[in-house]
């Protein structure tokens, strides 16, 4: 794929992105935008803008074990906001096409568990409790000894990383390209 039409994917990503993230601003709660799916779709409109194989295969990594995971919320009753499609849906598939496109990075899988572990604890940091971004503070409730921390920590990053390795091994059963190093 040409530098130009990943740019224009980029560039719908993008978008994207933004008609979701108005929305939330609107509602009131931009804080919602740092849940991993948003922020995925994010990443993968600027892996396709900067031509970055790993930017983008850490959103689609994000988007392929958050779609289910919104799917089920969303079984379980959570409000659904039309606008959630843009970047749950628009964003994985624009994520798998430039996965075609870049390829998949050898080892992306652990730059995403622990870029998600980031992510967790900058949703900590700014985020109400209650909001729960990122089960930030589910895995590490307020209140639990400081020791814990680290414990639940590693036990996040094992069990994303045991995912995204599964992901990355699946995507190349399916035929996805090695992403090219420089």
């Amino acid at each position: 794929m040409s530098p130009a039409r990943t740019r224009w994917l980029g560039l719908l990503g993008v978008l994207l992105y933004a008609g979701h993230a108005g929305r939330r601003a609107l509602l009131g709660h931009p804080e919602h935008l740092l849940w991993m799916c948003h922020v995925g779709a994010l990443l993968v409109a600027t892996g396709l803008l900067a031509h970055a194989a790993t930017v983008n295969a850490i959103g689609t990594h994000w988007l392929v074990v958050g779609l289910p995971l919104w799917l089920a919320d969303l079984a379980r009753g959570a409000e659904f906001f039309p606008t959630s499609i843009l970047t749950h849906v628009g964003g994985l598939l624009l994520g798998l096409i430039a996965l075609r496109a870049l390829g998949v990075p050898r080892g992306a899988w652990w730059t995403s568990a622990v870029a998600l572990v980031v992510l967790a604890a900058v949703g900590r940091a700014l985020t109400p409790a209650d909001d729960d971004v990122n089960l930030a503070f589910t895995v590490l409730p307020a209140g639990a000894a400081p020791w814990m921390a680290g414990a639940a920590a590693a036990g996040a990053l094992a069990v994303s990383a045991a995912a995204f390795y599964a992901i990355e091994r699946g995507l190349r059963v399916l035929g996805f390209p090695v992403a090219r190093t420089c």
